[in-house]
């Protein structure tokens, strides 16, 4: 039966189903993980993206989609398209893992949350340079010392069951929110005494917003 829309594997009015569709998918994928260039693992991935919304009924935890947009997130890092990054390691962490990986302190979620705190790290870095790469994301008004003290704390929070209390990785996460502690505290921010849920509901708002773009 037609649905009225087109297909952009077969190029007819039918959409295809799953199996088809996953079949291109993983080999699109395939291509990608053999390409040097980060911007032509970009090419297929992007594609991938644009079949599945052709399809308007792949859900979100569904592979490959996971693993595409995890993926997009990692090239657009490497290519240093910061706000492109930003907008799929968002979407992993609101809307995939908690549904694929539903124990907070699941090894590969923490990994996710991670790679996403260091990228914070990163953009707040760039946003006190003015720096023009980044641009883009001023109009969210994000308060990146307040974003990295909750993303931290939830790490803190999980990382000794997910890695082990005396894993370098959980003491390197410590590390970390220690020195964003002195960091805060030295340059007047007093984020730890202003702190409260309304405060990191507002940016988890924003951040949700720029999730929701990928």
């Amino acid at each position: 039966m037609s649905t009225g829309q087109s297909c952009l594997v077969c190029g007819s009015n039918d959409l295809p189903d799953y199996s088809s569709v996953e079949r291109l998918l993983f080999d699109m994928l395939e291509r990608g993980k053999k390409a040097l260039d980060p911007e032509n693992v970009i090419k297929p991935l992007r594609n991938s993206l644009a079949i599945l919304r052709d399809t308007q009924m792949w859900p979100i935890s569904r592979q490959p989609l996971p693993s595409i947009l995890h993926s997009m997130g990692i090239q657009y890092l490497a290519l240093q398209r910061w706000p492109m990054s930003l907008r799929y390691m968002l979407k992993i962490y609101f809307e995939v893992d908690p549904l694929l990986l539903p124990q907070p302190w699941h090894p590969e979620r923490i990994t996710h949350l991670l790679q996403l705190t260091m990228l914070m790290f990163h953009l707040a870095d760039l946003s006190g340079k003015n720096h023009p790469s980044i641009k883009e994301l001023e109009q969210h008004e994000l308060d990146y010392g307040i974003i990295l003290w909750g993303l931290l704390y939830e790490m803190e929070g999980n990382v000794d069951k997910s890695h082990g209390k005396e894993s370098r990785f959980a003491k390197m996460v410590r590390s970390k929110f220690e020195e964003l502690k002195v960091d805060m505290m030295r340059g007047g921010t007093h984020v730890p005494r202003n702190l409260n849920q309304s405060t990191l509901d507002a940016e988890w708002a924003k951040m949700k917003k720029i999730a929701a773009m990928s």
